[in-house]
């Protein structure tokens, strides 16, 4: 009699182990005064949040607390979906606050505060098309593996355009064909202040600015590039050793077609006095892989435009009852 009790206090004591280990664990809540929906089903009030859940706000703002500390705001119909350590913005307008290891993903670009006190938002225009701008602290904008491609300074707002580089290319051409002598330059792109793409060619010094299809993995990286020299409008100066003073209008390379030589980074404006010797070329085993790839386009938007008044919603001021998330 004994060792059948003993039998059944084990394989309930197992069951219920089984059972609690099957239950996914919650990553937040959900407060919101006004229908949401949660993967689809209406909600009103607090709903537990897991990780994959899809949360969209409807008629007024909804507030999602994590358990991390950090919490998101979406505007009337923003849509995301939320895991851990990440939301991925869908649709509309989302303001996140209180954590430097969150990030807000608009476009497979990753958005995060560089301040714990920081609050960065984020509006979803389209398949390639966002603004983001930071607030009560720097924030940074990175490619899915890691690269820098922005930094946004308090109240600073950008523009982000993501294409595809060889379409873009395609429809330039139809507008209007460029034409100019080939070039071929070794170099580490990088993007300076204004946001246009620079490359300082290892072997004379001389700098251009980049257009044309490059891939992501271009930016920050030592690189061989082919194109054509095309003149350009801007007023912009690049540093030319042949030019009196060292620096003339900067002209432009058209990339058709890029080698990665070498991953890297490169500070986002150039340092190099006039008339001082160009870096040497990084030694390295190179590619043969010759590519293009998806631009992004970044435009900055002065004043940080109707986003920056949305910041103000990202500290929680959603009417809802005192509640942490587990």
């Amino acid at each position: 009699m004994l060792r059948n009790l003993q039998t059944a206090v084990a394989l309930l004591t197992c069951g219920s182990l089984v059972g609690y280990a099957a239950v996914p664990l919650s990553i937040g809540i959900l407060i919101t005064d006004s229908p949401a929906l949660v993967d689809g089903t209406p909600i009103r009030g607090n709903s537990t949040l897991f990780s994959g859940n899809v949360v969209q706000a409807d008629s007024a703002a909804s507030s999602l607390r994590f358990a991390d500390g950090s919490s998101l705001v979406l505007q009337p119909g923003a849509q995301v979906r939320v895991f851990r350590d990440s939301s991925i913005l869908e649709q509309g307008v989302a303001t996140q606050t209180g954590s430097t290891r969150r990030e807000l993903i608009v476009d497979g670009l990753k958005i995060t505060s560089l301040s714990e006190h920081g609050a960065i938002a984020a509006a979803w225009r389209d398949g390639s098309h966002f603004q983001a701008v930071a607030d009560n602290g720097p924030a940074e904008v990175r490619t899915p593996v890691g690269q820098l491609v922005a930094r946004l300074n308090p109240g600073e707002s950008r523009n982000f355009t993501i294409s595809d580089s060889s379409v873009a290319l395609q429809a330039q051409q139809k507008e209007a064909p460029p034409s100019g002598p080939p070039i071929t330059v070794r170099g580490i792109v990088r993007q300076d202040a204004e946001g246009e793409f620079r490359i300082t060619n290892d072997s004379d010094g001389a700098e251009y600015l980049l257009g044309g299809s490059f891939p992501l993995s271009a930016i920050g990286a030592s690189v061989e590039i082919r194109g054509m020299l095309i003149k350009t409008g801007t007023t912009l100066l690049c540093d030319t050793p042949s030019a009196s003073g060292g620096r003339a209008p900067c002209q432009r390379i058209l990339a058709h077609s890029t080698r990665i030589l070498a991953a890297g980074s490169a500070p986002a404006t150039s340092t190099k006095a006039p008339g001082e010797a160009p870096p040497p070329p990084t030694p390295t085993a190179e590619s043969t892989h010759w590519h293009s790839g998806t631009i992004i386009l970044i435009g900055a938007v002065a004043g940080g435009g109707a986003l920056v008044a949305l910041l103000t919603l990202g500290s929680g001021k959603v009417s809802s009852p005192s509640t942490s998330a587990p």
